[in-house]
């Protein structure tokens, strides 16, 4: 009684908060189209984010006025203002929410669509790009997130452009660029937990040829601390770098060819399962593994610019050792594309291909199938069209898909299908500072080859016997049937910018349709210490490699059905500074979504909530920044709904809901020496989870309390 209670208050408390949150975005986004009636000046000291450039929402550039999408864009001076902080982090202060289940990594949940923390991109909803293709890795620790230019996140499907596992939506990776003069910056830092990491960046432009080089290791020689106080044992990190360097040669103003490397390494990486597991007097779970992509890219055009092409080869490795799920995947693609500007009846066309392969390879033991193999090609026609002084802008286009999955150790299993995956939207500049517009796309995820043949012994994680997991763990079970999950997603929105004030409202609708999710069955459950006497149902599934050892549980993924997911997404700022005149930046935002539909319908799960999917997320905070005194402060705050747990079947010692948490971050950067704004050094300091909050994402896997991180960077432009 007393515990449906306080899940009753709980509940009340944050559907309080989600109507104050409300209230108080409509009231900001009202103060804002007032003022705009106040100040007729544009705000040169921020530059419009209307008329940024991006390239990931139809793969050639657009200016966000265009598209009738609100991408989200991570520009280079905020990477610059936060050189200690992961791309998980970046993501988080971005508005999106990250399931991280360590310190490091995590997996991007957008619209109620996750990542996979182990294994290739082709597990993911959330499809990751590096430079505008497929990376192969699932695991965010994997991704670069220094020497790059800018990060881009397309919310919905955007399967037309890019195929399968874009449901969610596309967070494109972009590696800086060279131009101008030799540039560099030069870093090191010390932080809680005997954190140590240094890193440096070079890029300019010598004759032909544009370069930029970036090379940052960290390491943490002590496990860090839970919110509270208590140590989470074996969390340190051995080693973690990456480096890489884009290089061009261009033969003209007007084609240029480019060579991209980027290498990732992971040593001693502690991942030592839940809080309760990591305290066994056991040898600890590590990772280590290496990560290398190379990509060959030509760019080109007409003189006249009204022909643009590109084409590009990529080819790397993903290998990770630990115990649990050691595997090993080898991708390589290419694509191509050529685009039209046609200026006598205002349209813009691309047309374009691509092709994708990945070897997955297991190393793990008890296991049946070890060799997977997954290839992916599609052509695409994307195209806008534009009137009344290109104020309203049709646009979609449609793309034809062909997937395969195949399992050697299946006797030569083949799967394979086409899929048609259509979009089309509108945006239309009603004024200078106000743009209307509509989405309309439908997505779709090819199942992975591990989800179809998975045979093998799968983490178990979520339940203990006796205090202990079973030594027999979890079979991972074949489904052949399994289908493609599909999507079809509306979107409705507007942007407003004017006079320090920019706001983005979005409100959406998606649809899925036979959603993959991972099934397992009830384990057994011991009476008591000492007692072999089991309650309820004894069950032995076969172990092909060992029958006499069987296992108690089972795992399969499964087509739940149908699920609907509806709320709105908001991006708001407001520079006060700029409206008062005042010679600093004091900047209000909040970035975030709210959902008020969540659920499955039908099947055994009609009504419940979407696991892993918090109803409300948002990054929320206050900026002062001022050129004179070469001071930034920024007071952020993340809050995070809760959420039911991972598994769709409750285990015996898991809770079937997730709590939600609030915390507090301060990050501070000073110039303490500054020589014609041509050499800088200055001071970066941030304290993270300021009032030491125990909280997590999910269950056992707490994230750190309270630490420090202190820094010096030397600037030279």
């Amino acid at each position: 009684m007393i515990k449906s209670s306080c899940q009753f208050l709980k509940v009340r408390c944050w559907h309080k908060l989600m109507g104050i949150t409300l209230i108080l975005l409509t009231a900001w986004l009202v103060l804002g189209l007032i003022s705009t009636d106040m100040i007729m000046a544009q705000d040169h000291r921020t530059g419009s984010t209307l008329e940024t450039v991006v390239i990931s929402a139809t793969r050639t550039e657009e200016a966000v006025r265009d598209l009738p999408i609100s991408p989200v864009i991570i520009d280079e001076e905020t990477l610059r203002a936060h050189p200690d902080k992961d791309l998980g982090q970046l993501l988080e202060d971005a508005g999106v929410t990250v399931d991280r289940q360590f310190g490091d990594g995590g997996m991007p949940v957008i619209r109620g669509m996750t990542g996979a923390i182990i294994g290739t991109d082709t597990n993911s909803d959330v499809l990751m790009l590096f430079n505008g293709h497929r990376f192969g890795s699932a695991n965010m620790l994997r991704y670069p997130s220094k020497n790059i230019e800018r990060i881009e996140v397309i919310r919905g499907p955007a399967a037309l452009q890019y195929g399968s596992s874009a449901l969610g939506g596309v967070i494109n990776i972009i590696t800086k660029k060279g131009s101008g003069e030799f540039s560099s910056i030069i870093r090191a830092g010390i932080g809680s937990y005997g954190r140590t990491d240094a890193g440096f960046q070079i890029s300019g432009e010598y004759g032909k040829v544009d370069y930029s080089f970036g090379y940052y290791n960290m390491e943490q020689s002590d496990p860090f601390e839970i919110g509270g106080g208590d140590i989470y044992p074996h969390t340190y990190i051995g080693l973690k770098a990456e480096g890489s360097f884009n290089v061009g040669y261009n033969i003209n103003e007007h084609h240029r060819l480019g060579l991209i490397y980027s290498y990732n390494e992971i040593q001693d990486y502690g991942f030592p399962g839940t809080l309760t597991s990591a305290r066994r007097p056991v040898a600890p779970n590590k990772m280590f593994g290496h990560t290398y992509f190379l990509d060959f890219n030509y760019s080109g055009e007409t003189e006249n610019k009204l022909w643009r092409w590109s084409a590009k080869y990529f080819f790397g490795h993903d290998k990770t050792i630990m115990a649990q799920s050691p595997y090993s995947n080898d991708i390589k693609g290419a694509q191509a594309q050529v685009t039209a500007d046609i200026s006598q009846i205002n349209t813009t066309l691309t047309l374009g291909f691509d092709w994708t392969n990945y070897e997955f390879l297991s190393y793990l033991a008890a296991t049946t199938n070890k060799d997977y193999e997954y290839t992916e090609m599609g052509g695409y026609l994307i195209g806008n069209v534009k009137f009344f002084d290109d104020r309203l802008i049709f646009s979609g286009g449609v793309r034809l898909n062909y997937y395969e999955n195949s399992a050697s150790e299946r006797g030569g299993f083949r799967f394979s299908d086409n899929v048609i995956t259509p979009s089309v939207g509108v945006s239309f500049q009603a004024v200078d500072w106000l743009k209307l517009r509509a989405n309309y796309g439908r997505g779709y995820r090819a199942p992975a080859a591990t989800e179809m043949f998975g045979e093998g012994n799968a983490m178990v994680g979520r339940y203990s016997i006796m205090g202990r997991p079973p030594a027999t763990g979890v079979w991972q079970v074949p489904n052949l049937d399994l289908k493609p999950q599909e999507v079809n997603s509306y979107e409705i929105g507007f942007d407003v910018e004017r006079d320090g004030f920019f706001g983005s409202l979005t409100a959406f609708y998606a649809d899925y349709e036979n959603k993959i999710e991972r099934e397992e069955t009830q384990p057994p459950v011991w009476r008591g210490p000492g007692n072999t006497q089991w309650i309820g149902r004894k069950v032995y599934f076969p172990n092909p490699l060992q029958p006499t050892t069987p296992y108690v549980s089972s795992a399969q993924n499964i087509n739940t059905g149908s699920a609907k997911i509806a709320g709105l997404e908001w991006n708001i700022s407001y520079d006060l500074g700029f409206l008062f005149d005042w010679d600093f930046v004091l900047k209000p935002y909040s970035r975030g979504t709210w959902l008020f539909v969540n659920e499955y319908v039908g099947g055994d799960f009609d009504g419940r909530q979407i696991s892993k999917t918090p109803n409300l997320y948002m990054s929320y905070g206050i900026l002062w920044d001022s050129i004179k005194y070469g001071l930034m402060i920024d007071a952020n705050f993340m809050t995070k709904s809760n959420q039911r747990t991972s598994q769709l079947t409750s285990m015996s010692t898991a809770p079937e809901w997730q709590h939600g948490w609030t915390t507090a971050n301060l990050n501070v950067r000073k110039v303490l020496w500054d020589i014609n704004d041509k050499n800088k050094i200055s001071l970066m300091a941030q304290l993270t989870n300021v009032a030491d909050v125990y909280y997590e994402y999910t269950p056992g896997y707490p994230l750190p309390g309270r630490a420090f991180y202190l820094g010096l960077s030397y600037t030279f432009n």
